[in-house]
Formats: C-alpha cells, structure tokens, sequence
C-alpha cells in the first residue's frame, strides 16, 4: 500500500495569511497615500493605504473605500486588477491589488506607439461601458509591462460612477480637462481630453487636436478617435497626398507672383454694342449689354501692379502645408 503524504519537519511556523516583507515603494511628503509591495502566497502584491496623517480621517478613508469598491468591479486585460480591502497591522486599511512588473508610458517606435494607443482605448472603452470615468488618465498611470508590452491602467483613486456619492474636483494639472478645472459638468468626454494629451506625447498630433478640443461637444467619441488610430494610407494614397501637398507649396511660392498678361485678354464682340452715332448723339446704354463708343481715346494699357509678397504670410501657409502633411502619416 503507498505511503501518505506528510510533513517531515513542522521546526518552521506557517506564515500567517497576510503581506510578507513590505517595502515601501511610493510616498511623498504631504500626499495622502502610499504604496507599498510585499509578498502573498509566494507572490508579489500592491498594497495602498493612508499616509500616517490621515489614516482615521473621514474623506481619506472614504476616498480609500470607493476606490477599492470601483477597482474591485472592473476586469479587464488593460486594467490593474484588485483583490481585497483589508487593514495592515502598522498601516491600517490598505487596498490589495495586482503588482505590475512595467513601466510608466513613453513615445516607442510609429506602430508601438499605435498598437499601446489603441490598447488605452479599449480600455477605456470597457471602464465607460460601466459608467466609470477615470479622471486621471496620464503617462505615469499608464504603465506598460515588461513582459509582453502591454498596457495597464493603474490608480481609479480619483475615479467616479454615476451612482458615486463622493464626487471630487481633482486630477492632474496639464491633463484635467477645462471643465474639470473651472466648476463645469464632467462626463466620460473629461476622459477624452486626457487620453488627447497622452496621444499627443506618442505624436498623434491632429487626433490629439481634437481629442482637446475646450468645448467638450466637439470631441471625438472614443470610437472615432480608435478608427482614426487604426486608419493607415495605403502607399498610393500616401504618393498621391504627397504631390498635392508638393503642388500647393509650388503654388504658394510662385503662383501669388504671377500677373495675367494685357494682351491675353479676348473681349468678345458678341458681347458689345457699338453705337454708329457717337458724333452726332449721345451714347445710349442699353439695358440689354454694355455699350462702347468707336470714339473712345484709345490709351495704353498699364498692367496692374504686382502684389507684394508677404514672407510672414507665405511662411505660415508653408507651415500649415508642412503639419497637414504630417498629420496624413498618422
């Protein structure tokens, strides 16, 4: 009969159900939280929790709450993902969440830089299906993982439901878009302006434009701003795009200079009613068409003066020219 299993030795306590050597990974002087890694059931784990100075406070520890409560009903490949609301013995309550082996979001190569962008969208796509808006949406609350590359959206701290009570003025100064700032209605559009500023750090210039638009009715919607990500020019469009844009420019330089020559000018006949009795009556016009005497004094035809260039003005239809057609290689 085969042997049961079981213990050869019980010289070691089994560790307690709880975090295993804690460092402290984030917490300035003055914030209201901190973040701090350690070990679970032999693996790495995110614990956030109070600074000392507001560990017991009211707004503090309801902020922590309804972080963890939002956190807590999200699941997605592009999010950070959170286990458990507990209290730390030395750090009192404390969110325990996924630990993200990556890096805060920085410019790649063109098509990384797309493939990251459009990974954000969807992502934000899942959280305002549910309603949620993040608030905070930046670089360093982006990370990127070094395994894989992908993106995961970390720190739902300022984040806010449409059933969410606590509903704060706060974000990132830079990214917290107008109405965030100056007492206007929020909505999931907040969230496009930021995402229009991260856009602009990986050099999608013209969605970026209008991903921040002041007005937020003139933002795209989120799904506009992934077909413009995804939108590539096949070569031939580019070739094409490229010529016009080499045409205008040719235009620009030498075409405000050129003046129509005197001579080319044709005036029909058709057109004219010359009147057999300018000496002996006074020119009548006819309603019909204009009317021209023979005797008219004939006098030399003085070309219009040329119009003066404008540097300022052709460098700024230059530059507009030049940014239209970057925008086309997004």
């Amino acid at each position: 009969m085969e042997p049961i299993s079981g213990f050869f030795s019980m010289t070691e306590d089994l560790r307690p159900d709880g975090p295993d050597a804690l460092e402290l990974l984030s917490g300035r002087p003055g914030g209201r939280f901190e973040i701090w890694r350690g070990t679970r059931h032999g693996r790495f784990r995110i614990w956030k929790c109070l600074q000392e100075p507001f560990r017991g406070e009211a707004l503090s520890e309801e902020m922590l709450r309804k972080e963890f409560e939002i956190g807590y009903s999200l699941r997605h490949n592009h999010i950070v993902e959170y286990y458990d609301f507990t209290e730390v013995p030395g750090l009192g309550h404390a969110i325990e969440m996924e630990w993200i082996d990556g890096a805060p979001l920085s410019p790649a190569s063109r098509a990384e830089n797309r493939r990251l962008a459009l990974q954000i969208c969807d992502a934000l796509g899942y959280l305002h299906a549910r309603q949620v808006i993040h608030k905070d949406l930046k670089p360093s609350n982006i990370l990127v993982t070094h395994n894989g590359r992908n993106v995961k959206l970390i720190d739902f701290g300022l984040s806010d439901t449409d059933d969410t009570l606590l509903r704060l003025r706060a974000g990132t100064e830079g990214y917290a878009a107008p109405e965030l700032q100056g007492g206007g209605a929020f909505d999931t559009r907040t969230d496009i302006y930021a995402l229009g500023k991260v856009l602009e750090g990986l050099g999608f210039h013209r969605i970026a434009r209008r991903c921040t638009a002041t007005q937020p009715g003139k933002r795209p919607s989120l799904e506009s701003v992934r077909r413009a990500l995804s939108r590539r020019l096949s070569p031939l469009w580019l070739l094409a795009a490229l010529l016009l844009v080499a045409a205008l420019i040719v235009f620009v330089i030498h075409g405000k200079n050129t003046v129509i020559p005197s001579d080319s000018l044709v005036i029909s006949t058709d057109s004219l009613v010359i009147s057999s009795e300018v000496e002996k009556s006074p020119t009548v016009i006819s309603t019909d068409s204009p009317v021209i005497s023979s005797e008219v004094e004939k006098s030399p035809s003085v070309p219009p003066p040329a119009p003066k260039k404008d540097p300022a003005a052709d460098r700024e239809v230059l530059e507009e020219l030049f940014r239209q057609a970057t925008d086309l290689f997004e």
